[in-house]
């Protein structure tokens, strides 16, 4: 009966094939009852269930006809097309005109977001470098200030061209910043793949070469905008992600990055940017346990530093005297004295900007920080790190900015050198090194202290010994470099006998030298035929002052009795294989004459 109820009437003469649902009839006076109903979908079938689960049974789709590898090609290569067309387009119009089409920077970045599995690393790269270029030459060369609320507030009336350039601006920066934000994750995606889940969802996509390859790009990337535009916004940013790269085992990555770290040293005029990126690198040795490659420290090398304020903390500390002393004089002051005090200080502000006085502050300010962190950097490793591998880069850093260092550090200083080149731990290079520092500091500010360095003379006489034309021919250069230093600018706190014993050994090692290191050394040996005028007593074979033989094998230049002595190498090198040593040889055994008979040409005579 329920049943009954339930299904609705049906009409025999309104039978038809399609599927209809019946309505309530209609009762009309001139047509009687008159019989409504609608169409309807025919119901789905119902499929086959598996009795286990009560799942519908799928039934096997249709298979798509597999492409060849040929026809796999072509599709992939048509999509490289389609897109390198489409870049090509976008960047062009985009450095024709930046300021009206500057939102297809975004389509740009749409492009560099692509996860087509057949064009995915190819495409990222293309943007990546398209984006680059793009941004090299349309960013200004000024840094773009961040507008404050209040500037960007409705109530805030600019003028069209103003709001029209402020928004231009705006834009552009706000891709640059998402730009180096994509290229933050793909190299974080490679260094960090725990930490960092948008990296790890890449590192899971791609395999571990097209990975490297990508973070290349990036991080070349990276370092062109950060040498072409050290100016512009985000600096710091791109400083902080690529200084950890620096360290990387990967030369590909590391070489670059350190190139281009370098090339911002050397470029930087003010010296902000480097302050910045010589505090991170120092912290990153630091935070590493000095256990860096030394070619993150030889960066420090190529920093032009030249105006340094030593005294600076010195001369804080009387500004802030004279301030409290000026509040003093203020408050005695009138009210009138007081205005015109402030309009003769804010004159002379004035007066200091468009002299560009301002700006040399700001430089030495600036220089002054940056050695200071490079020698703490120095000292700790010193101090913390001696048998470390960047003892090397340590001492050849100190022995470049020795002029630099504060006088009180300097007896510290030389005590642990010399410790150092005692220890007999230390190459020729690196004993070089300490001895050219030493000197460095005793002919600059350190003149006034009382320290003999007569130790380091015999260490650089037996060292000289030790050089010759195979793998210690490049130190040769270094050494002359120190006996510069230790002869001849110290003229006059060397005595005789010692230049001597000098004379005899430099004579002895242009023997065994290449020629363009023996004639550097032989140029030497004439300064100091020039500058001590007793010294041809070596070119007499006759005469023979005083008793005693010249014992060459004693390690002592002051008791070797180079006096008894004759600088019997020079006949050898009239017979060397180079032209320029034989008439250098032969200028010295003539006594080296500044004209006349055996004189130099000008093109060879100057060192």
């Amino acid at each position: 009966m329920n049943e009954y109820e339930v299904n609705p009437r049906k009409y025999a003469d309104l039978e038809s094939q399609t599927a209809v649902k019946h309505l309530l009839p209609i009762k009309s006076r001139r047509h009687g009852i008159i019989q409504q109903s609608i169409e309807i979908d025919e119901p789905a079938e119902i499929l086959p269930t598996d009795s286990s689960e009560g799942l519908p049974l799928l039934q096997p789709a249709e298979e798509l006809p597999a492409l060849s590898t040929i026809a796999l090609y072509a599709q992939r290569r048509r999509k490289l097309e389609q897109t390198k067309l489409l870049i090509a387009a976008l960047a062009t119009a985009v450095v024709e005109n930046p300021e009206e089409n500057v939102k297809k920077l975004r389509q740009l970045r749409v492009i560099l977001q692509d996860t087509d599995p057949d064009v995915m690393v190819t495409v990222k790269k293309w943007s990546m470098m398209s984006l680059m270029e793009v941004f090299k030459d349309i960013v200004p060369g000024y840094r773009i200030r961040v507008p404050k609320e209040e500037e960007t507030s409705p109530e805030q009336k600019l003028k069209k061209e103003t709001e029209e350039m402020v928004n231009y601006e705006q834009s552009l920066v706000k891709n640059y910043r998402l730009y180096l934000e994509e290229l933050e994750k793909l190299i974080n995606g490679m260094m960090k793949p725990k930490k960092n889940t948008k990296g790890r969802d890449l590192h899971a996509k791609l395999p571990a070469t097209a990975l490297c390859s990508l973070t290349v790009v990036a991080v070349n990337c990276l370092c062109s905008l950060l040498t072409a535009l050290p100016h512009f916004n985000y600096r710091l940013n791109i400083i902080t992600v690529l200084v950890p790269m620096m360290a990387h085992k990967m030369q590909k990555l590391s070489v670059p990055v350190c190139t281009a770290m370098k090339q911002l040293f050397k470029e930087d005029k003010l010296g902000e940017a480097s302050l910045e990126a010589t505090r991170l690198i120092s912290k990153m040795i630091k935070t590493r346990s000095y256990i860096v490659p030394t070619q993150v420290l030889d960066t420090f090398l190529s920093l032009r530093i030249k105006n340094v304020d030593l005294d600076a903390e010195s001369e804080a500390e009387k500004k802030k005297q004279k301030l409290m002393t000026k509040k003093e004089k203020m408050q005695k002051l009138s009210r009138r004295e007081r205005k015109r005090s402030k309009r003769m200080e804010h004159l002379e502000q004035e007066l200091l900007e468009a002299e560009a006085e301002e700006s040399k502050a700001k430089k030495t300010k600036f220089q002054t920080e940056t050695i200071k962190v490079v020698f703490l950097t120095y000292f700790r490793i010193l101090k913390k790190a001696r048998k470390s591998l960047l003892l090397s880069s340590v001492l050849e850093g100190l022995a470049k900015f020795a002029h630099l260092i504060n006088v009180g550090f300097f007896d510290d200083l030389i005590s642990v050198l010399h410790q150092l080149v005692e220890s007999g731990d230390l190459m020729h290079r690196q004993m070089l090194h300490c001895i050219q520092t030493v000197f460095t500091i005793l002919s600059g500010q350190g003149q006034a202290l009382n320290i003999d360095p007569l130790r380091f003379y015999t260490d650089v006489y037996n060292i000289l010994f030790q050089l010759h034309a195979g793998v210690t021919n490049g130190d040769a250069l270094l050494g002359l470099e120190c006996l510069d230093l230790m002869l001849v600018k110290r003229r006059k706190q060397v005595s005789f006998q010692r230049v001597l014993a000098f004379v005899k050994r430099l004579c002895t090692l242009a023997l065994q030298l290449e020629h363009n290191s023996s004639l550097a050394t032989l140029a030497i040996v004439r300064s100091l035929f020039q500058i001590f005028p007793k010294c041809d007593v070596l070119l007499d074979s006759d005469e023979s002052q005083g008793s005693g033989l010249f014992m060459c094998e004693l390690p002592e230049p002051e008791h070797c009795n180079a006096h008894q002595t004759t600088l019997w190498e020079l006949h050898r090198l009239l017979k060397h294989y180079h032209p320029l040593v034989r008439r250098h040889a032969e200028n010295l055994l003539l006594g080296a004459p500044l004209q006349g008979q055996g004189q130099l040409p000008v093109t060879t005579s100057r060192k």
